[in-house]
């Protein structure tokens, strides 16, 4: 019998999807510390809800995972109520190993909220307190260690120690909120021992302690803890990779969704050539993660049904004149009439 591919181990959670409609995003005069604020005290209006099941870091990974192809499994905690009935049901709809997942008698299953406005989103967390235990499994190639509760100190001992008698196990850490706060010399070992570690540019700051956003800096110190890979995210500007394995002044690189100049007002993309060179394995899984990313993006921001798809380049919004329900209008009918381009275009079932 073959070994799993990704043993994913972290909490599981619902999350409500709450879109807000009306808040404030203030800040320092640095442009740091950003903080959502609403009116205290008073009814906030919410445009809507969607409750996502059986998510959380290590639930996505072996979904995502799981739908790559490879073969996946999840140890995970959830309760015996009926959010833990549906979160299972949802691994098991996607292909997830559930051999792993333990249900413990009247404990309620993780259920979070988050708040999205704008761009990004503030999640309330609440871990509730079961008792992890490694417990016996088979070697997977991989173990994706995520968020957990604040009483899994020691669990994550029992962690390292299995990796420590199996070294043929790879890690990937992506710390939650619980093992950012615990610090660096509390889960040394698991530092030590990570193959790929990821995180976000201010998850990095709270792990060294640093008010510092350089991104070098920052790839470099985490790197000097033990892992071989970092990656951090940092939002809209995109993510950075280092591997400390080619330790030379290029072995750190960017793949943003606005690093290129050709999205301003003066420049269409009509037709490009590009020069091909060789890479590492690195760089082109993360390139084609960047991809599918920006497309996924792409798609969620701009219509594609009923269109033939808008991609010429991102429009300013004032230059979006055409408006339904108060919403713009982005059709590429539009986009079109306002390059001068005239005539008839038919793809599929979309005809402008």
């Amino acid at each position: 019998m073959k070994p799993t591919d990704i043993l994913a181990i972290g909490d599981i959670t619902t999350d409500a999807f709450i879109k807000l409609g009306k808040a404030e995003v203030h800040c320092d005069i640095g442009k740091e510390n950003y903080k959502l604020c609403m009116d205290f005290g008073s009814k906030i209006p919410y445009e809507s809800v969607e409750v996502v099941r059986a998510v959380g870091n290590s639930a996505n990974a072996s979904v995502s995972a799981s739908r790559l192809g490879l073969s996946s499994s999840l140890l995970t905690y959830i309760g015996d109520d009926q959010n833990g009935k549906e979160c299972l049901e949802e691994l098991q709809k996607n292909n997830v190993d559930i051999e792993y997942v333990r249900t413990e008698a009247g404990m309620q299953t993780n259920y979070h909220y988050v708040l999205w406005y704008d761009v990004d989103r503030t999640i309330l967390v609440k871990h509730e307190t079961f008792t992890y235990n490694l417990g016996t499994i088979t070697a997977p190639k991989w173990i994706y260690l995520s968020s957990l509760g604040e009483n899994s100190l020691d669990f994550h001992v029992q962690i390292a120690e299995y990796l420590e008698k199996n070294p043929e196990v790879k890690l990937a850490f992506q710390p939650g909120t619980f093992q950012i706060k615990s610090g660096v010399q509390k889960l040394e070992k698991i530092y030590k021992r990570t193959e790929i570690f990821i995180c976000n540019v201010e998850e990095a700051q709270l792990i060294l302690g640093k008010k510092s956003r350089d991104l070098a800096v920052l790839l470099r110190d985490i790197a000097i803890l033990g892992p071989k890979i970092v990656i951090i995210t940092d939002g809209y500007n995109g993510a950075y990779a280092y591997d400390i394995r080619d330790d030379n002044s290029n072995s750190w690189f960017n793949f943003g969704y606005n690093s290129s100049t050709l999205h301003n007002k003066e420049y269409f993309l009509v037709d490009a050539t590009f020069k091909l060179k060789n890479c590492s394995d690195l760089e082109a899984a993360y390139a084609k993660g960047r991809r599918d990313e920006t497309i996924r993006h792409r798609l969620r921001r701009y219509p594609n049904l009923g269109t033939c798809g808008s991609f010429f380049r991102n429009f300013y919004e004032s230059e979006v004149k055409l408006e339904v329900q108060n919403k713009k209008m982005i059709f590429v009918a539009y986009y079109l009439d306002k390059l001068g381009i005239k005539g008839e275009l038919q793809v599929g079932d979309a005809k402008i």
